[in-house]
């Protein structure tokens, strides 16, 4: 059976878009198998082509689960050119160029390569090479056809993938993974036409486009000429067109009823007159459309039938029968009372400032309800109350232009709905029911933000006509090193219950908090109460003694230390604002399935976040960790769960980002490395659960145990809420009231200190989670540290039992990586028995792993274990080596 198909990392960035191509051979056996039909067999059979029409405008993401199911089934991909890419990180946008050189000899030799490099991203194909550039040539071609030579791709067309199967049944190597080489258009176009006029006329055989077909350059440039007279004399018969309706268009004005409605009628006629309306995107069917409004708007107006003919007979492909047509469907429509104004009609195909200079609104909607108000979309902000935009005039200055879009830009944003968030322009994305992310800006999606807040306009001949925001303009301001903050504020994260600030206050309003720059996704079912600010100390006790009887009477937890830490975990993203330091991860531990460490951790979302948990499955390699965890940051995740951990838990990258104030990291298939404020609260939950590396210290444990054999076979009876989630959520407000009343006491007495428990790296979190616990009179807190370093750190254990067998054996000698490293190895000897998991990984392959071993043994330099051991180095005089021993240690001191 074929192998799946993998797109190569090179490949995996949203500026790539992808076709399905062809299905492999032994889907195609099959199919021609079962359906046993030639004829169906060698239509399905041609693995080169894309499976579906229409692909060129239904292409997928690298990372589309439907793409991935074919890839799954053996089907071929194709890589379509035309994709807009940045060049070099300075905001450029350039096109995907394919060159698919099948005799790459006869490009090499035509001097095809002179003038532009040959070094760039290189695919190996069934007879030559693909070479990718990004250029930004604007050709009328899609594809240029060169016979056995190859082919020239340059949008809407594709090239199979590495990977893909070659009827030969061959795969598409990739030979190169470097970036595409930027091309000037020029550039590109003197490459192409020299090269194509070097070719015999037999070698040359060109596809679809009259323009390039057995031409030579002197033919293209007279081609070129022609086709620049035919555009100026079309000018001139507009403009001839113009001046001969003048008259009748400004009777229009003279004799018409209402001047508003002469406004739009005089602009439309110029247009339909001229044939400039074909300058706007008026989509099927448009121009039938705007006749229509037009003469109708004439006929409410009080002309006659012969008047609008007289008119019309000089628009572009003016006909008696089909308008006489339209006037009749006109007044049917009149005669049935259908009401009318031309913006009402026309809004959605002729220029908004139209619309904006008569001052038209359109009418109240009628089937709103009475009293009811209609709520707005939370992923919506409010739109700025002026009836009017911005009007910005595309000139050749650029920075003008810049300047001006930035106002309207600017003006537009308030109350904000456009954020910073990592070095880019973001905003809030509604992904699930009641759930938001923050989402960076596509060029397309900040497009149309522009054109909410300003109208471009162009002019031709003089007469105004408004196009859509140039992606260029839009694509500028994404690429400005930084935007003014009093207009687009800075965005740390989404949080869906009220918090605390630094300040000690509550943030309970819905939207936008610019001292916390957090964005507070209101639930509109949930009622909070307001905290007094007379608040005492027996509240908070009541508060807390509600949330414990409440909340967690029914879960079996092993001491008050880890009560008192479920109270924390639950407490944590509520005084997250307050803490600019890190938090620690919060460890749910269980001996067996169905005691209560999952649920718990539910019942922490739902109070937090008022969503269920949505958990996550930890990595086996670090790059996963490290896309993962960056993907997090990007959405501004509040919480992130990881449930069920099977195995060891050990990740660099995890221990990094709980210690990290700022997360900083590449983002895949491309260049720039933004960097994300790091608010999330890290959780997880496993069975008997085993970290590894420094996760222990930066971690606080809750540890469940229901001590029986089916712990789900408890019966519902003898809880107190028999369903504590649908109880929880229920009562969401009510629980928030308390955990709020006792952050709230505790900052009312002025912030009274707690106990004396010191954890490296989390001193503030411990600070005010310990102050609200023993100002509640809720004791335990992290009494359990010694159980968290001692019996779930399994690592530190295996390290100190593997030095302490060494030094049983050996005593304070010293030897040489090697030596003990063969020792590791010999599985007669003591030391081999106690090799910890992270060196057995290593020893048990084949090879050399002597720098690898010696790596791991210089990260454990120093190092005093519990057991009273500890590895130090020193160097041989005569031979210069490093040498390990394993010493004892007594009262800080090498005994």
């Amino acid at each position: 059976m074929d192998k799946p198909t993998r797109i190569p990392e090179c490949f995996r960035s949203s500026e790539y878009q992808f076709c399905k191509v062809g299905l492999s051979r032994n889907k195609l056996l099959k199919l021609a198998n079962e359906e046993n039909e030639a004829e169906d067999y060698r239509k399905l059979s041609d693995m080169k082509k894309p499976f579906v029409s229409g692909w060129q405008t239904n292409t997928y993401a690298f990372d589309n689960p439907e793409l991935q199911r074919w890839l799954d089934q053996g089907g071929n991909y194709g890589i379509v050119a035309g994709s807009m890419h940045q060049v070099n990180g300075n905001g450029k946008q350039a096109a995907l160029i394919e060159i698919d050189a099948d005799d790459v000899k006869s490009f090499q030799e035509g001097g095809f390569f002179d003038t532009i490099p040959e070094a760039t991203r290189r695919v190996k194909t069934g007879k030559g090479i693909h070479f990718y550039y990004l250029s930004d040539i604007k050709s009328s071609k899609a594809h240029i056809e060169l016979g056995n030579l190859g082919h020239f791709k340059f949008y809407r067309t594709q090239v199979l993938g590495p990977g893909s199967l070659h009827p030969s049944g061959n795969r598409y190597e990739l030979i190169d993974d470097t970036d595409p080489v930027y091309v000037e258009a020029e550039t590109l176009k003197k490459a192409i036409l020299g090269f194509v006029k070097k070719l015999r006329p037999d070698q040359l055989q060109l596809f679809q486009d009259a323009f390039w077909a057995q031409k030579t350059v002197d033919d293209l440039e007279r081609e070129a000429k022609k086709a620049r007279r035919d555009r100026v004399k079309k000018e001139n018969e507009q403009d001839k067109a113009y001046d001969a309706n003048r008259d009748t268009i400004d009777d229009l004005v003279e004799l018409g009823h209402d001047e508003t409605l002469n406004l739009c009628l005089r602009k439309l006629t110029v247009q339909l007159a001229t044939g400039g309306i074909n300058n706007f995107d008026h989509g099927k069917g448009g121009n039938h459309t705007l006749r229509m409004a037009w003469a109708t708007a004439l006929i409410k107006s009080g002309y006659s039938d012969e008047f609008i003919h007289s008119v019309a007979k000089n628009f572009i492909n003016y006909k008696h029968a089909a308008t006489q047509y339209q006037l009749n469907g006109v007044h049917k429509f009149i005669d049935e009372g259908g009401s009318y104004h031309p913006c009402s009609e026309l809004r959605a195909y002729i220029p908004r400032e139209w619309c904006t200079e008569c001052q038209w609104k359109p009418p109240e909607d009628t089937n709103t309800e009475e009293g009811t108000a209609a709520e707005d979309d939370q992923t919506t902000q409010t739109e700025p109350q002026s009836n009017t935009r911005h009007r910005i005039e595309l000139t050749g200055d650029l920075t003008e232009t810049l300047n001006a879009v930035l106002v309207a830009f600017y003006d537009c944003n308030s109350p904000p709905s456009i954020y910073q968030h990592g070095g880019a322009l973001c905003r809030l994305k509604k992904v699930d029911e009641g759930k938001l992310v923050l989402d960076d800006f596509t060029d397309y999606a900040l497009r149309n933000e522009f054109d909410k807040a300003a109208a471009f306009i162009r002019f031709r001949k003089f007469e105004p006509y408004q196009v859509y925001p140039p992606l260029e303009l839009v694509r500028g301001v994404m690429a400005l090193d930084g935007w003014d903050d009093s207009h687009i504020p800075f965005i740390n994260g989404i949080v869906r219950a009220p918090v605390v600030r630094a300040d000690g206050t509550v943030l309970i309003e819905s939207g936008y908090d610019k001292q916390t720059g957090l964005y507070y996704h209101l639930d509109l079912s949930l009622v909070v109460s307001q905290i007094p600010d007379n608040v005492t100390q027996e509240d908070a006790e009541k508060a807390a003694n509600f949330f414990i009887t409440e909340v967690l009477s029914d879960f079996p937890f092993v001491d008050d230390a880890s009560k008192a830490n479920t109270i924390a975990a639950f407490l944590t993203p509520l005084v997250r604002p307050m803490i600019k330091g890190c938090v620690p991860m919060g460890l749910f531990d269980k001996p067996q399935p169905g005691t209560g460490a999952s649920l718990l951790l539910e019942l922490v979302c739902i109070v937090g976040t008022g969503l269920r948990m949505a958990a996550q499955s930890p990595h086996d390699n670090e790059e996963e960790w490290r896309k993962q965890i960056t993907s997090i940051m990007r959405r501004g995740d509040q919480l992130t769960c990881l449930d069920n951990i099977a195995s060891d838990l050990k990740s660099d990258t995890l221990s990094r980002v709980i210690t990290s104030t700022v997360w900083k990291d590449r983002t895949l298939g491309k260049t720039e490395t933004p960097e994300y404020p790091q608010r999330t609260v890290f959780y997880a939950t496993g069975n008997n659960l085993l970290l590894r590396g420094d996760l222990p210290r930066r971690s606080y444990l809750i540890q469940v145990d229901a001590k029986m054999a089916r712990p789900w076979e408890r019966k519902l009876q003898s809880f107190r809420h028999s369903n504590i989630i649908k109880w929880v959520a229920d009562n969401r407000g009510y629980i928030l009231t308390a955990l709020l009343t006792m952050v709230r006491a505790w900052v009312i007495a002025g912030r009274p200190k707690g106990s004396d428990i010191t954890v490296g790296g989390f001193d503030e979190w411990v600070e005010i989670v310990d102050g609200i616990l023993a100002y509640a009179k809720v004791g335990g807190f992290l009494g359990n540290l010694a159980i968290l370093y001692e019996d779930i750190d399994y690592g530190t254990d295996e390290w100190g039992d593997f030095f302490l067998a060494w030094h049983n054996l050996e005593g304070d000698t010293g030897f040489t990586s090697g030596e003990i490293l063969a020792e590791c190895q010999n599985s007669h000897t003591e030391i081999s028995k106690h090799v910890p998991s992270e060196l057995a990984d290593i020893i048990k392959y084949p090879g050399n792993v002597t720098k690898r071993f010696a790596h791991f043994l210089r990260k454990k330099l120093n190092v005093r274990y519990s057991n009273g051991v500890m590895l130090t180095q020193d160097e041989d005089k005569h031979t210069k080596f490093k040498l390990w021993a394993v010493k004892t240690v007594k009262d800080n001191a090498i005994s």
